[in-house]
């Protein structure tokens, strides 16, 4: 919602200025709405296959996170998607925090290990 009046209110401002804006591809100076119309023609097939791409890549990473060791799978779950810091993991996890940032440190290695090892760059 906030996002979609920031975009409006953008829009608005950017109509009413009429600013100038130099294509970088061909160098010539177009109206901010050829652009943007340009952009909404090719946006929505790029939104929708950006959605899928980043759809597959969280299944492939959901599923390596669910390989990895136990206490490594907490720490990175905890982290990453729960998104706590050191010191409340710390809490959780009964570790130091200089241990914990270790493990946490390790567990994204192996997950990147087992990711090349598993899956072509390019799918990723």
């Amino acid at each position: 919602m906030i996002g979609a009046i920031t975009y409006n209110t953008c829009i608005n401002h950017l109509k009413k200025k009429r600013i100038p804006i130099l294509d970088i591809e061909t160098g010539d100076e177009k109206d901010i709405w050829e652009i943007i119309s340009m952009d909404n023609l090719n946006s929505e097939s790029n939104l929708t296959e950006g959605y899928v791409l980043n759809k597959e890549r969280s299944q492939i990473l959901k599923l390596e996170v669910e390989k990895l060791p136990p206490l490594y799978k907490t720490i990175v779950t905890l982290f990453h998607v729960e998104e706590l810091s050191y010191k409340e993991i710390s809490k959780i996890t009964n570790l130091p925090e200089g241990t914990l940032k270790n493990y946490l440190f390790r567990a994204r290695k192996k997950l990147r290990d087992n990711l090349l090892l598993n899956y072509k760059k390019d799918d990723l």
